[in-house]
């Protein structure tokens, strides 16, 4: 039997094969930046977040979702390993109720609206982290598990490398802003 190029489809075993990434390039997603506080405009301008950023996170919004709620149980899977932080969960809420409030909270960075509405949720938050007492020390450590597993779907999303860094850059600077 003769054995050619042909016989195994020409160079075709060669090619890469075309993958197609699952968030969406080509359309620029429509974005609501609307802040008119001062100092959370200089904060913004301090970590370079422009609407660009805004726009970034809303294009990776559909593909984020299914992937939000893993990154949540991971965060709190990091937190339970810490007695006092146990406590307090147990003592002012439940872990299942603070899971959703997080997925619904991470959901809104990749919404496309940063306006007093957002900012005003965050205050809200803060204000209740601190009435119950939660140091910032305790849970910056999680803060990191959930950024890096967010980074990392990132990473797999077959992207153009230049297009990972830039969506990367977006979502630790909404992640600073917190």
């Amino acid at each position: 039997m003769d054995i050619n190029a042909n016989h195994f489809g020409g160079n075709r075993m060669f090619r890469k094969k075309r993958i197609s990434s699952p968030i969406n390039l080509l359309n620029r997603p429509d974005v609501h930046f609307d802040i008119k506080d001062k100092l959370r405009l200089i904060q913004l301008q301090l970590i370079d977040f422009t609407e660009k950023d805004l726009a970034n996170l809303k294009q990776m919004e559909s593909y984020f979702a299914p992937h939000i709620p893993e990154a949540v149980k991971n965060f709190y899977d990091s937190l339970m390993a810490n007695e006092e932080l146990i406590d307090i969960i147990n003592k002012h809420s439940s872990r299942n109720r603070l899971e959703q409030t997080l997925i619904i909270h991470i959901g809104d960075w990749f919404a496309g609206v940063l306006n007093q509405g957002y900012i005003e949720k965050r205050k809200k938050i803060a204000k209740m982290h601190v009435h119950i007492q939660l140091k910032t020390k305790c849970y910056l450590g999680a803060c990191y598990q959930l950024q890096n597993s967010l980074v990392e779907k990132i990473q797999l999303a077959q992207l153009p490398i230049e297009k990972q860094i830039e969506f990367v850059a977006s979502l630790n600077k909404i992640i600073n802003y917190e």
